[in-house]
């Protein structure tokens, strides 16, 4: 019997040596920034929704960048968490499911689980919500959503599982970074620069501009559409209407399919310009060429205090 889930799977589509050293040998890259900050900000929101505090998980995002574990500013994951509760009104959803995990048991005991962000009744519409966190500038496109394997796997377990119809799904994009004040020029006025305003709200710009009397001014109105029909800086909700029943059952045969693929045991890979990115690769250049367990004994243990 063994455990797996949509990341496992995709991780295997991706590589399947790579899924070798992760899920059968457990060679971990433990520590990893985004995966943390991201799990710490899921815990805010799941303590929100239940009304409880959020202290705890302040403090312990505090105690991560106090020993190194985390390379972010002190006080980040508080503040752009104010920031998203004053800018989604949460008490206008009814909430479901907080961090609901579903499992499935597929062939020869084997169980597929998933863990759904948020299940919410907006409006009378059910939203299946998924939140992605970045310390990049937010990137998803409707057709990203719309067509996200991950998503649509969800949204057929909900429905599967859990005996309730999914209208709509979409990723909530926030970026763990602070806001920035209006960047001015030498000569003291707003910068028209899109390029140092990645941070910048709109309200906060267009006060700054009616402040020095510029609110109206010709070179300054592309700025003003160009930040009002960006939106928040930090905060993105891509939505799409789940339509079409034929998606998910297409989805689901691919992701049987790679779940078949994975059982075989198979670990052949074709070398591609991404595995020089790939924290294995030293270790599966080595396998190549016969090593000894003291060789790859070296390399898995570089990868891991890399890590």
């Amino acid at each position: 019997m063994s455990n797996y889930s949509y990341s496992r799977l995709s991780t295997y589509n991706q590589c399947p040596r790579k899924h070798s050293y992760m899920y059968e040998e457990k060679i971990y890259t433990d520590g990893n920034e985004y995966l943390i900050l991201g799990d710490l900000f899921h815990q805010c929101i799941d303590r929100a929704c239940k009304g409880e505090d959020l202290t705890p998980v302040f403090n312990d995002y505090e105690a991560k960048v106090m020993v190194g574990q985390l390379s972010t500013e002190s006080g980040l994951l508080e503040e752009v968490f104010k920031e998203y509760l004053a800018y989604y009104d949460m008490s206008s959803e009814e909430v479901i499911e907080s961090e609901k995990r579903i499992e499935e048991e597929w062939e020869d005991g084997d169980i597929f689980s998933g863990v759904v962000d948020r299940l919410i009744n907006k409006d009378g519409l059910i939203i299946l919500r998924d939140t992605k966190t970045t310390l990049k500038p937010l990137k998803y496109t409707p057709n990203q959503v719309k067509y996200n394997a991950q998503l649509l796997t969800y949204c057929d377990m909900v429905q599967t599982n859990l005996h309730i119809k999914v209208d709509a799904y979409e990723i909530d994009e926030v970026r763990l970074a602070k806001l920035q004040p209006v960047p001015l020029n030498q000569n003291g006025k707003p910068s028209a620069d899109k390029n140092k305003l990645g941070l910048v709200r709109y309200e906060d710009y267009y006060n700054k501009l009616a402040e020095m009397g510029l609110d109206t001014a010709p070179e300054y109105q592309a700025v003003l559409d160009y930040l009002e029909k960006r939106g928040h800086p930090l905060f993105k909700r891509t939505q799409c209407q789940l339509l079409d029943s034929n998606m998910l059952d297409s989805n689901f045969k691919d992701l049987y399919d790679s779940y078949k693929g994975c059982k075989t045991g198979n670990k052949q890979r074709v070398r591609g310009p991404l595995c020089d990115y790939c924290p294995y690769t030293e270790l599966c250049n080595l396998d190549f060429y016969n090593p000894t367990e003291e060789d790859r004994e070296i390399i898995i243990n570089k990868i891991k205090k890399s890590s």
